[in-house]
C-alpha cells in the first residue's frame, strides 16, 4: 500500500473510502486530519458489480477484481482518489469521460479498454476496465531486464508506439510506470517472451492538469524516459539521446528530459528503439543505412555526432558508411521537414508560412533575442513602414531589412499587421519576399557556424517539430484565415525554396 495517510479500507470484499471535500472547503492536510476517523467514511458500491479482491493503490487511486453481474464477466474497477499533490481533498474529473472517449476512438490493441467512466452519488469517480491476466512490467524486468536485445526491441515497439500516437493527438497517459504496463505471455511459452502488452490508467494525467499542466508534461516525460531506458538500458552507455533523466527533485540541468515536450520525447524514443536494433544487429547494409537515416531524420532530439562516432567504430568500412549515411540522411531530412507523410494532400502554401515561422525562430535563437510582447508606438511605425510600397526606391516594395533588425518582435506580429494593412497581392509579395530573406539570412547564420548541411537541416526539421507544440505563443497566426486569402488568388503558386 503506497497511500499515506491511508484514506480507504477494503475488507471482505467491502470498499471504504474518506469522504471528498466536494466543495473544497478547507484544505487538504486539514480535510484528512478531520476525516481520520473510519467511522465517518462511506461504504462504496456500483450497482452490478461485485468486488472479489484488492489488487493495488497508488497516488490517484485503488484499483479492484470485481464482475459485472448481469454480463457475467470479470473486471478491474478503479476508484479515483485525490492525488497528493492536490491542495484540496477532491477529484477533478471533468474531462476525464472526453479522454475515454478520444482513446476509446484510438481503438488500440494495446491500451487497456474502459467500459464505463462514472461518477457516483456521493462523488467518486471510477472507471470499470476489462480484466487483463498478465505480469506487470516491473515483475517481467526482474527476470528478463538482460534478456536477448530483439526480444526487449519487440516488446518496447508495442509500448512506444499507442504512447506515440496518443501523445500526437494531445493525450497524455500522466502515470506511466511499470507497473501499468501488463506484458502478456505467449500461449505456448511464459511471460518471458513477450505477446502483447496492456497499457492501464489512461487519462490520470487529467486529474492535475488543470491545475497544473506544466507539471503533467513534465512528469510525462520524466516516466516515459525513465521505464524506456529499463528496457533499452545500452543507450546509458552509448548516449545517442540529447535529453536525460535526472533524480525527480529541481530541474537545474538544460537536459533534464522534464524540459521536453512529452510529444517530442517518445517521437525520439521511438526512433532510437529502431536506430539501437540496427545498429546492435549489424543491418547496415544499403536498405539498413537508409533505415537508419530515416529514423535519425525523425527524432528531433538525438546526439547526432554520437550516432556517427558508433559508425566509424567499423575501422573497415565506417568511413564509407557514414559517407552514405550524410546523403541519406539530408534527403530524409527534407522529407521530414516538408513532413509530406502526415499531409492527406501536399500544401506548398501552408508549408511556406509555417517555415517562415520556423526561420523566423531559429535566427531570433542564433541572436539571443527574446520575444518583446508589447510593442509600442515607435515599434508600431516602424512595422508599418517596413510593409509601406515604394517601388521607387526597391523593387520589391518592402523595406524587409527592418524585419531582420527586429526578430524581438513575436513572428505573429508582423503577419498580423500584414494580413490588416496589404490587399492580396501585396501580401503575396510579402510572403514570398519574407520566405526567400529568412532563408537566405539563416544560411549566412549557418556559414558563420561552419555546420555542416545534415546538421542545418537538423535544426530546422527541429523546430517545425517543436512549433507544433510550442505554447509560449500569445496568440497563434490563424493560419487557415490566411490561407483562404492566399489560396483565392493563387499568390503563392509556383513558389520554390531553393533547397
Amino acid at each position: 500500500m503506497t497511500r499515506n495517510p491511508l484514506d480507504y479500507d477494503f475488507t471482505e470484499n467491502v470498499l471504504k473510502v474518506m469522504p471528498l471535500d466536494v466543495h473544497e472547503t478547507k484544505g487538504r492536510k486539514e480535510w484528512v486530519e478531520e476525516y481520520d476517523d473510519k467511522s465517518l467514511w462511506n461504504n462504496v458500491n456500483i450497482d452490478g458489480v461485485t468486488f472479489s479482491e484488492f489488487c493495488g493503490d497508488g497516488a490517484n487511486g485503488v484499483v479492484l477484481k470485481g464482475q459485472q453481474d448481469s454480463l457475467n464477466r470479470m473486471c478491474a474497477i478503479k476508484f479515483w482518489l485525490p492525488n497528493p499533490r492536490s491542495t484540496s481533498y477532491n477529484v477533478l474529473f471533468n474531462q476525464y469521460k472526453e479522454e475515454v472517449t478520444k482513446l476509446a476512438n484510438l481503438n488500440d490493441s494495446s491500451i487497456a479498454l474502459v467500459h464505463i467512466a462514472e461518477r457516483n452519488v456521493e462523488g467518486y469517480c471510477y472507471s470499470i476496465m476489462e480484466w487483463i491476466e498478465g505480469a506487470t512490467l516491473q515483475k517481467w524486468l526482474t527476470h528478463s531486464r538482460n534478456t536477448w536485445f530483439n526480444t526487449r526491441h519487440e516488446l518496447y515497439q508495442k509500448i512506444i508506439r499507442p504512447i506515440r500516437k496518443c501523445h500526437a493527438q494531445g493525450i497524455t497517459h500522466g502515470d506511466l510506470h511499470t507497473k501499468n504496463i501488463l506484458v502478456i505471455g505467449n500461449e505456448q511459452t511464459d511471460h518471458r517472451y513477450p505477446h502483447s502488452v496492456k497499457i492501464l490508467d489512461f487519462g490520470t494525467s487529467l486529474l492535475v492538469r488543470d491545475k497544473d499542466p506544466e507539471y503533467s508534461d513534465q512528469r510525462e516525460s520524466l516516466l516515459l524516459l525513465e521505464t524506456s531506458l529499463k528496457l533499452l538500458h545500452e543507450e546509458k552507455q552509448l548516449g545517442f539521446l540529447e535529453f536525460k533523466y535526472y533524480n525527480r527533485g529541481e530541474m537545474t540541468e538544460k537536459d533534464d528530459v522534464r524540459n521536453y515536450h512529452p510529444a517530442l520525447v517518445s517521437k525520439t524514443l521511438e526512433s532510437l528503439n529502431e536506430i539501437l536494433y540496427l545498429l546492435i544487429n549489424q543491418c547496415l547494409t544499403l536498405d539498413g543505412i537508409a533505415d537508419l537515416a530515416k529514423y535519425v531524420a525523425r527524432a528531433p532530439y538525438l546526439n547526432l555526432e554520437k550516432i556517427m562516432e558508433y559508425i566509424l567504430r567499423d575501422e573497415e568500412e565506417g568511413e564509407q558508411t557514414l559517407n552514405t549515411f550524410h546523403t541519406f540522411l539530408v534527403a530524409a531530412q527534407h522529407q521530414q521537414i516538408l513532413d509530406i507523410e502526415s499531409m492527406k494532400e501536399f500544401n506548398e502554401d501552408l508549408l511556406i508560412l509555417e517555415l517562415i515561422e520556423v526561420y523566423y525562430d531559429i535566427l531570433r535563437e542564433d541572436k539571443s533575442l527574446n520575444i518583446n510582447r508589447e510593442i509600442s508606438k515607435e515599434q508600431e511605425e516602424d512595422i508599418l513602414e517596413a510593409l509601406t510600397i515604394d517601388f521607387t526606391n526597391d523593387p520589391l516594395g518592402f523595406d524587409l531589412d527592418k524585419i531582420i533588425n527586429n526578430l524581438h518582435l513575436d513572428f505573429t506580429d508582423w503577419f498580423n499587421f500584414a494580413y490588416e494593412n496589404l490587399d492580396d497581392e501585396q501580401l503575396s509579395f510579402f510572403i514570398k519576399d519574407v520566405a526567400r530573406l529568412l532563408e537566405n539570412e539563416l544560411k549566412i547564420e549557418s556559414e558563420k557556424l561552419k555546420e555542416p548541411e545534415y546538421r542545418y537541416f537538423s535544426r530546422i526539421s527541429r523546430k517545425r517539430m517543436e512549433l507544433k507544440f510550442a505554447s509560449y505563443r500569445p496568440h497563434k497566426i490563424d493560419y487557415s484565415l490566411l490561407r483562404e486569402s492566399l489560396l483565392k488568388e493563387h499568390i503563392l503558386k509556383g513558389f520554390e525554396f531553393e533547397w
